[in-house]
């Protein structure tokens, strides 16, 4: 160890010579620094406080440099070197398991409880560097906002070890959502900004269980009163729309509308709008019924703010759906519907009032339009405005650092600028396609359509793929519906020109690869049951795009993601077995996707994930077991899936077995049972090749030995050494079949052979004495078989003719 240093003369407890003689004022030890975490430099300077109120002298302690302090220091100081993020893999996912079986508990809670924090920190351990632990779960806020100062510096040299802690970060920032210091939220919400934008960079799409984490708390300042706060919290409510589903954001702030906490409600029910107004009747998903009357419900409150509100969310959901739409959709009586108008226009009349007295406050005060930030109620209404949209995007502030950071290149910063911009038209039009209007979803078809046939700008649609499925598939069955029925025969043509474009835009989509294995299970499952639906619907049979309905049906099959595709023909298949109505022309069609699907495993088989695959026929096979199968009025789906296993054993063998992993209860159905009748199938049936291949080996022998035969007898000077050596044949293989080299030759070569072999048997017979066993050389050659071809030497006998 270091002697102690010269600096230090002084023994501990006593001050330095000459320090008494100071005024107290200067006597008194320097305060402790914020960032420190030494309880006794705390009281401490609490001490130094009392004594200066009381204006006393205070006789300041000072430890003394032991050798242990000194090698904590050289211990602590390399600790801060190196990653804060750690990359464990699957460990973000085996966390959301565990949550999803109540294993641990569920991230769900008014005010955060100590045991949510202390199962955070668990959770934490092995994943964040332990320094940065403690200033993230440190009493003290200036801790908190040091710990989101190096998160940041590390936003971008961490990329990896972000996405693999992601759900634990998002778990402590919606802990500091609670905090009650104004900076702290700040520094908080501008985190998030970066961090969103860091994914949206990336591509990263946020699961559920991320989300469940972290914007129910978000969605909580929306009831707040501070508008720079409110602010920050709408922007990044407007980035969430290109990480995560826009209808499925929708779902949270219409249960945030719900709220206790009549400011959230205001600020929710305002998202709500303009989520409508941006992106059409697509957010309403899954179920646009109840979302209406969820919405019908909140106009009714007793709050005048709320109601307000609400009515303006129910008069943007009447223009997107159109009148018709929404009235079907809601279920709302014309009666109820006059009394919501009137309402609508009463509230319509105030908005432009105050929009009058809001642009002449604005002119007096000197504020341009472009130092102001829009929010959901000031975006123009006509979206399909390409100017106004940029506009938009521009007043819309969605970067996570409104002002670069020094040192950052401009041509970064308006890449990402125009992606975002791209991105938010590619979803402007997906709204524009979902429109209750024919002609503007064709527009959106036809917008699409060009994108698709330009391979530079294909990479668009990347990451829309399912919400552009979705808005397809409620069109074809909102029209089909709706107007297939028409009398009007200009507006039958229009819905067959519809259903065309359709059709094409989905042949389109399904050619590109890189989009095509976007689509995830649960949407194909919707794509392939609406598309076998029309064309199995009668009114669709007249209509010429049936072929072209097919085509999409053999793409999706062919392009998309094999598992998915398993997956959802699979679950399909059981859904409509099992339906209380007849669908037996709907199962069969089915089926046969499923053994058309099954034919191309041996192309296939490497890019699907068999476990899962095995896992969806064992749940079938639990709900529909081989003898309800064999009672179904088709055998269609017993076939399939016995084509289906059969393939797999056949392709993978005994492998097979290794991929009932994600199978717990095996015994609940005969899949394994089933697999391993296939597989001893196999070994008997490759028994029976091995022997017919040792048979087929022996005839080729046999064959070339009678070749060699008659070549000696086809040759003067060797002809009765081989007429000895085909009656030793004989003898040797009295089954074999000579006829097939002798029926193409001249009679006089014949009439040799059956003389030369009758002598020598005669003469075989003398010399032994033994009985003649045939009477005349004859009936060799008469009871020969028939059914062979004839060998390759058959020529060359025909020489001798």
């Amino acid at each position: 160890d270091p002697p102690r240093p010269r600096s230090h003369p002084t023994q501990p407890g006593r001050p330095p010579a000459g320090l008494e003689s100071l005024p107290a004022r200067l006597q008194q030890s320097p305060a402790p620094s914020s960032s420190t975490e030494n309880v006794g430099s705390n009281e401490l300077s609490v001490d130094v406080r009392k004594a200066i109120s009381e204006g006393t002298v205070l006789k300041t302690k000072r430890f003394p440099v032991t050798k242990s302090s000194t090698k904590v220091a050289l211990k602590e100081a390399p600790s801060k070197v190196g990653p804060i993020f750690m990359v464990v893999p699957k460990a973000k996912e085996q966390r959301a398991k565990e949550e999803k079986s109540l294993k641990v508990l569920r991230w769900n809670f008014s005010t955060p409880s100590s045991k949510y924090i202390e199962q955070l920190k668990a959770q934490m351990s092995g994943c964040l560097s332990n320094w940065l632990q403690e200033e993230m779960f440190h009493s003290n806020f200036q801790h908190h906002i040091k710990a989101l100062t190096v998160m940041t510096k590390h936003l971008e040299a961490e990329k990896d070890g972000v996405l693999s802690c992601l759900d634990l970060i998002l778990k402590w920032l919606s802990l500091r959502l609670f905090d009650t210091n104004t900076w702290v939220l700040m520094k908080t919400l501008e985190y998030l900004q970066r961090l969103f934008q860091l994914l949206m960079e990336e591509k990263y799409q946020l699961t559920d269980n991320e989300v469940s984490s972290f914007l129910p708390y978000l969605i909580l300042k929306l009831g707040g009163t501070k508008e720079s706060i409110l602010k920050e919290v709408r922007a990044i409510v407007k980035q969430m729309f290109f990480i995560y589903p826009v209808f499925k954001t929708f779902s949270f702030l219409l249960e945030g509308a719900q709220a206790k906490n009549t400011n959230q409600r205001v600020g929710c029910l305002k998202e709500l709008g303009w989520m409508l107004k941006k992106y059409g009747p697509e957010v309403c998903q899954p179920n646009p019924s109840k979302i209406l009357k969820t919405l019908l419900v909140l106009t009714g409150d007793y709050n005048n703010a709320v109601h307000t509100a609400a009515l303006k969310v129910i008069a943007t959901a009447r223009d997107v759906f159109g009148v018709e739409a929404f009235r079907v959709i809601g279920n709302i009586s014309e009666k109820h519907m006059g009394l919501l108008e009137e309402s609508i226009r009463e509230v319509g009349a105030t908005n432009v009032q105050e929009e009058k007295m809001e642009t002449q406050l604005t002119k007096s005060c000197g504020e341009g339009p472009r130092r102001t930030i829009a929010t959901g109620d000031q975006i123009e209404d006509d979206c399909s405005d390409s100017l106004r949209e940029q506009e938009n995007v521009n007043q819309v502030d969605i970067s996570p650092n409104p002002k670069p950071a020094a040192g950052d290149p401009p041509e970064m910063n308006m890449e990402l600028h125009v992606g975002s911009r791209a991105s938010l038209n590619v979803n402007m039009i997906i709204c524009h396609l979902a429109s209750g209007s024919i002609a503007t979803s064709m527009e959106a078809l036809a917008q699409i359509q060009e994108i698709l046939e330009q391979e530079d700008s294909v990479e668009l649609m990347s990451s829309h793929i399912n919400p552009f499925l979705i808005a397809t598939l409620r069109q074809m069955k909102f029209i089909h519906h709706l107007h297939v029925t028409a009398e009007e025969e200009a507006r039958k043509e229009q819905v067959v020109e519809f259903y065309h474009s359709i059709t094409c835009n989905l042949v389109s989509l399904f050619q590109v690869d890189m989009l095509a294995q976007e689509a995830s299970a649960g949407v194909l499952k919707d794509l392939i049951s609406c598309l076998i639906s029309f064309l199995l619907d009668s009114p669709v049979e007249e209509l010429p795009e049936e072929q072209s309905a097919k085509l999409v049906v053999m793409k999706v099959l062919e392009k998309s993601n094999q598992t998915r595709v398993l997956s959802s023909l699979l679950l399909l298949l059981q859904e409509s077995m099992t339906a209380s109505t007849d669908l037996f022309a709907f199962s069969e069609m089915v089926a046969k996707c499923l053994w058309k699907t099954a034919k191309r495993l041996p192309q296939t088989i490497d890019r699907i994930y068999l476990d899962q695959i095995l896992l969806d026929v064992h749940l079938f096979m639990k709900v529909l077991p081989k003898e309800k199968l064999k009672q179904y009025q088709s055998n269609y789906p017993l076939r399939a899936l016995k084509v289906l296993l059969h393939t797999l054993c056949k392709l993978k063998g005994e492998e097979i077995l290794d991929h009932l992993t994600m199978i717990e209860d095996r015994g609940d159905s005969d899949l394994e049972a089933n697999l391993r009748k296939v597989l001893s199938h196999f070994e008997g049936q490759a028994g029976m090749d091995r022997e017919s291949g040792s048979s087929s080996l022996a005839q080729d022998e046999v064959n070339q030995m009678l070749a060699e035969i008659f070549a000696k007898i086809n040759s003067k000077e060797t002809a009765r050494a081989g007429l000895e050596d085909l009656h030793d044949f004989k003898e040797k293989h009295p089954e074999a079949d000579l006829e097939p080299y002798l029926k193409n030759s001249s009679l006089l070569f014949r009439s040799y052979v059956k003389h030369g072999l009758a002598v020598i048997i005669q003469r075989l017979q003398q010399m032994t004495l033994l009985p003649a066993k045939v009477s005349s050389p004859l009936p060799v050659f008469y009871t020969l078989g028939e059914g062979q071809s004839p060998p390759s030497l058959t020529p060359e006998l025909s020489l001798l003719s």
